[in-house]
């Protein structure tokens, strides 16, 4: 039960943050990037290994 209210809250807080990008002048591309960079930053420090495969 508390995973599926984290996952809610964040979602809300990722939503937010997307449709704020416009005010503060922030441009798409980059901060797209920018946040998949953040997510496997997140997933290698809740994981405690490197969450992409190194192979193709």
């Amino acid at each position: 039960m508390l995973n599926l209210i984290l996952s809610v809250v964040l979602a809300v807080f990722l939503g937010l943050c997307f449709k704020l990008w416009p005010r503060f002048q922030i441009r798409v591309l980059p901060g797209i990037l920018h946040n998949y960079i953040a997510c496997v930053a997140a997933a290698y420090v809740v994981s405690g290994q490197w969450p992409l495969p190194s192979t193709v």
